[in-house]
C-alpha cells in the first residue's frame, strides 16, 4: 500500500483477506486448482487439504470450504427423466485443515457456499436429487443449523433456511419458523411479513424522510445491530456531517453504525468486552438507547414519573428515567392495562415507527 510494489505474482485466480491479515490465493489451470497462504510480506505457502477439490473459498470464522465434483443425478423438473451432471459436495474444513463435516450439498452451476453468521451456519444435506437448470440448480435436501464444530443446533428437517432481518428463518411447507440459535424455534404468525395498521403512515413517513430500514419481517424483534443502523441514519438525516465512524470498540462486531453509535453514547457494550449485535433488545433497552439518541441529537427531555406505570417495580433503575423521558415527548408509551411491560420484546416495526418519532419531535428545535 505504501510503494504499489506487487508482493503477490499477478497468476492467481482469486484472493481473499483472511481474519489474521494472511491472504488465501486459489489458481485454477487446466481443471485442476492450487491454494496457498501469503502474508504481508508476500512469502506463499501451499495449502495441503485432506481432500482434493475444485473449488476451495472461506466459510467464516476462519473455516474453509473445498467442493468435491461428482456426478448426480439433475433434472429441469421433478416429473423429467434427470441425468448425471457435476455437482459438489462441500467438506466443511477448519483453520488447520481438518474435516468438520464432508455431507454438505452443494448447488449446480456456480459454486454458492453458505457462511458462518453469529457462530452458526445454514447447511443441507441429504440431496439424492438436483432440480433446476446446469446454471443453477438446488438439492431436494432439508437444512438445518450448524456449529464450528460441524453438529447441528436443533432439527435439521427445515425445507429451507435463510438469514434474514438478523435472524434465522426455517421454512417447513408453509410455515415459518425463527430459529434462536440454541436449538429452540418459534412459529412465526401467518401475517408477520405484514405492517400492522397503527403503524403504516409513521412507518410511510419515515421511509420517505430515508431514516427506515427494510425489513422482511417488520413484526420480528429488532437487533442491537438493526437498532443501531436505525439509529445513525436518524443521527445522520440531522446531522449531515458527522464524523466517520471511529475504529471497533468491541470484540466480536465492526459494524460501523455500532462503532458510531457506541461513540455517540447511544449504546453501550459488556463487561466482556463485547456487543452481541444480534441480540434482541427489550422495550426498556429501546427507550434508554431512544433517549440516548435523542439527547445526542440536542433533544431534552424531563422524566416525570407522577403517573408510573403499573409495573413501575419491573423496570430497570438504569431505565427509569429514560422510560418515563420517552413517554412524556411522546416518542415511546406504555402497553395495555397502563403498564410498560420492560422486558418484553421490541418490534422492527416499533423501532422504526419511534425513530420517526424522534425525528419529528427533533425538527421542532
Amino acid at each position: 500500500m505504501k510503494t504499489g510494489k506487487m508482493i503477490v505474482p499477478a497468476e492467481y485466480t482469486t484472493i481473499d483477506v483472511l481474519s489474521d491479515g494472511r491472504f488465501l490465493l486459489t489458481r485454477y489451470e487446466n481443471q485442476a486448482s492450487s491454494f496457498c497462504y501469503a502474508d504481508a510480506s508476500g512469502t506463499i505457502t501451499p495449502i495441503q487439504t485432506p481432500v482434493k477439490g475444485t473449488y476451495f473459498g472461506m466459510a467464516g470464522d476462519d473455516c474453509f470450504f473445498i467442493g468435491v465434483y461428482a456426478k448426480r443425478p439433475l433434472t429441469a423438473a421433478v416429473q423429467q427423466p434427470a441425468e448425471q451432471y457435476d455437482i459438489p459436495t462441500l467438506v466443511l474444513l477448519d483453520e488447520n485443515m481438518k474435516v468438520i463435516r464432508d455431507d454438505i450439498d452443494g448447488a449446480c452451476g456456480a459454486v454458492s457456499t453458505p457462511h458462518f453468521t453469529n457462530g452458526l451456519m445454514p447447511i443441507q444435506t441429504g440431496s439424492t436429487l438436483w432440480i433446476g437448470s446446469r446454471k443453477g440448480a438446488i438439492g431436494n435436501g432439508t437444512y438445518g443449523l450448524i456449529d464450528k464444530t460441524g453438529q447441528f443446533v436443533g432439527r435439521h428437517d427445515f425445507d429451507g433456511l435463510s438469514w434474514t432481518d438478523s435472524h434465522y428463518i426455517g421454512k417447513r411447507g408453509t410455515a415459518l419458523y425463527q430459529l434462536d440459535g440454541k436449538g429452540g424455534e418459534i412459529r412465526l404468525p401467518a401475517n408477520a411479513s405484514q405492517e400492522s395498521s397503527w403503524a403504516k403512515a409513521e412507518l410511510e413517513a419515515a421511509r420517505e424522510h430515508d431514516i427506515s430500514l427494510s425489513f422482511y419481517y417488520p413484526r420480528l424483534n429488532i437487533t442491537r445491530v438493526d437498532f443501531c443502523r436505525l439509529a445513525v441514519k436518524l443521527y445522520q438525516k440531522v446531522q449531515p456531517n458527522a464524523s466517520a465512524a471511529p475504529a471497533a470498540a468491541f470484540s466480536d462486531c465492526e459494524n460501523e453504525s455500532v462503532c458510531l453509535a457506541a461513540a455517540l453514547g447511544i449504546v453501550t457494550g459488556y463487561d466482556d468486552g463485547t456487543f452481541r449485535p444480534y441480540q434482541s433488545i427489550t422495550r426498556q433497552e429501546a427507550a434508554a438507547m431512544l433517549d440516548r439518541l435523542y439527547t445526542s441529537l440536542g433533544g431534552k427531555a424531563s422524566a416525570a414519573n407522577d403517573k408510573p406505570y403499573a409495573d413501575d417495580a419491573q423496570l430497570g433503575d438504569w431505565a427509569r428515567s429514560s422510560v418515563y423521558a420517552m413517554r412524556e415527548i411522546g416518542i415511546m408509551q406504555g402497553q395495555e392495562n397502563k403498564r410498560f411491560c420492560p422486558k418484553d420484546g421490541y418490534t422492527q416495526e416499533q423501532a422504526v415507527v419511534t425513530v420517526e418519532r424522534a425525528f419529528q419531535t427533533v425538527k421542532k428545535y
